[in-house]
């Protein structure tokens, strides 16, 4: 029931119900719940609300799912500095994520941070960060606001990759950034976009 509440955005009956069964013990204190709780009290009231949720949780149940939420609910009210604080700290503890690395990627492009954005790509390859599908997608709809030629790369680079499904979804993303892309779109055609493409590399590995 909570999960509906929550796939429903009905965050404060959600809180209420998981409160309720945490106090009658038909909840077992794992990170996985706690994490929930978490994002619950963020979503309902706040981050300070959170804030104080989270400095009472004991540090040994506070792993990567914990972390990974509060993350999460910095990036999610555009809280910058104290998402990359929270980065930080994960990373400390090895804590960080392929996810984690997109809930950045997605805050640094939300709040055009593109050099920070650059940056953290440049990192996660270093690092051996797997990219996934999701990565493209997330880099591609940041570059198509300040680098159209750097989104031609990648959106050729993906339409190469034999790992990669592709949907007309990643053509609507790039239409957003180049007026040649977007009558492409229009025509009904994929292979109307490839000619304009480069495809010597992947982007993400400079």
């Amino acid at each position: 029931m909570i999960k509906v509440f929550r796939n429903y955005n009905r965050y404060s009956q959600a809180l209420q119900l998981y409160e309720w069964m945490t106090h009658r013990s038909y909840l077992e204190k794992s990170s996985g719940n706690i994490a929930v709780q978490l994002d619950l009290i963020s979503r309902v009231y706040g981050l300070q609300q959170a804030e104080k949720y989270f400095n009472t949780i004991p540090d040994s149940i506070k792993d990567f799912k914990v972390y990974g939420t509060l993350l999460n609910s910095y990036a999610f009210k555009k809280s910058l500095e104290k998402a990359e604080e929270t980065m930080e700290k994960m990373k400390q503890l090895g804590y960080m994520t392929t996810l984690s690395y997109h809930t950045m990627l997605n805050l640094y492009s939300k709040t055009r941070n593109h050099d920070k954005l650059l940056k953290l790509v440049e990192e996660m390859e270093k690092t051996g960060v797997r990219n996934n599908r999701t990565t493209y997608y997330i880099l591609l709809s940041a570059y198509a606001y300040f680098d159209i030629k750097e989104m031609e790369n990648l959106l050729g680079y993906m339409e190469i990759n034999p790992d990669l499904i592709l949907d007309w979804h990643l053509y609507i993303i790039a239409a957003k950034g180049s007026d040649t892309t977007y009558k492409s779109c229009l025509t009904g055609s994929f292979n109307d976009i490839k000619p304009n493409l480069v495809r010597v590399r992947n982007p993400i590995t400079r």
